[in-house]
C-alpha cells in the first residue's frame, strides 16, 4: 500500500534546534543509521502534528491558552445569516441577495445552530485545527509540520498574528441585517493574535526530541537484532553437513 505524501506550507521560521552532545549523537546516528534516523523523524513529525492537533482544539497550543473567541464567532452568527440569505434570499435590482424583512429578525445562538452551521459552539481554530500536518522530503533529513494547503497557510497567518479592520458602511450593513448592532463609535473590528505553531514547538520542544530518540533506538535495535541473526543464520547453514 502507498503511503500518502503530503506537502506543508508555511514560512519555516520556527525551528528545533539541537545544541551540545545531543546534536552530536544525532549527527552520528544520521551517518551510521541513516534510514533508522529518517523514520525517527517521520514518526517524530507525525506525533508533533497529532499532538498539535489536540492542543489546539483544546485551546492551548503547547499548554498556553489562547484568548477567546467573541460570542459571534463562537456561534457563526454570520455565518448562519450568510447561508441563510444565500438559500432563500432574493436578488435585487443590483443583483444582490437579500432576506426580506420578516425573515432577518436578529439571529439568536439557537437560530445559528438550528441552521446547521456547527450543531454546538464552534472550536477555537476550527477546521484550521485539522489542516494542520506533517511532512518529509524524500531521503532528507529533515521534517515538517505546518499547513496543509496554501489558503490554510494565510488563514493560520492572520490567526496568529491578529488584525484590525476598518467597519465600512457595508460591513456594518451585514451586521445590522444579522441582528447585530455595532455602536456608532466603533470604527474597527481587532483580532486579538493567537500564536499557535510558536509555543507549541517552544514549550514542546524536549516531548519531541525524546519522541524522536526513543523511536530511534527501537529502530537501531530491530535492525541490529536483524543484522545478527542473519549473520548466525548464515554461520550455522555453512557448518550443517547433510548425510
Amino acid at each position: 500500500m502507498a503511503r500518502r505524501i503530503y506537502r506543508v506550507y508555511g514560512d519555516g521560521q520556527t525551528v528545533i534546534q539541537v545544541k551540545g552532545d545531543a546534536a552530536a549523537f544525532f549527527q552520528m546516528v544520521s551517518q551510521k543509521y541513516p534510514q533508522a534516523m529518517r523514520s525517527a523523524l517521520r514518526h517524530g513529525a507525525y506525533m508533533a502534528q497529532m499532538r498539535l492537533k489536540k492542543e489546539f482544539l483544546q485551546h492551548a497550543p503547547g499548554g498556553e491558552a489562547i484568548k477567546p473567541l467573541s460570542d459571534i464567532q463562537k456561534w457563526r452568527s454570520l455565518d448562519a445569516f450568510k447561508k441563510r440569505r444565500n438559500t432563500y434570499g432574493r436578488a435585487g435590482a443590483d443583483g444582490v441577495k437579500r432576506l426580506k424583512k420578516k425573515n432577518r429578525s436578529y439571529l439568536s445562538y439557537a437560530r445559528g445552530l438550528a441552521w446547521g452551521m456547527s450543531g454546538g459552539k464552534w472550536p477555537i481554530g476550527g477546521k484550521l485545527a485539522q489542516a494542520s500536518g506533517y511532512q518529509q522530503k524524500t531521503n532528507t533529513m529533515h521534517a515538517s509540520v505546518g499547513w496543509l494547503s496554501k489558503s490554510a497557510a494565510r488563514s493560520g497567518a492572520f490567526f496568529q498574528k491578529g488584525q484590525k479592520q476598518r467597519v465600512t458602511t457595508k460591513m456594518r450593513g451585514l451586521f445590522a441585517a444579522a441582528g447585530i448592532l455595532l455602536s456608532r463609535g466603533k470604527d474597527t473590528i481587532e483580532q486579538p493574535a493567537r500564536p499557535v505553531i510558536e509555543p507549541f514547538f517552544r514549550n514542546r520542544q524536549k516531548w519531541i526530541i525524546n519522541t524522536v530518540a526513543n523511536y530511534m533506538h527501537r529502530k537501531i535495535r530491530q535492525e541490529a537484532d536483524k543484522a545478527m541473526r542473519n549473520n548466525v543464520n548464515k554461520m550455522v547453514g555453512g557448518n550443517i553437513k547433510v548425510g
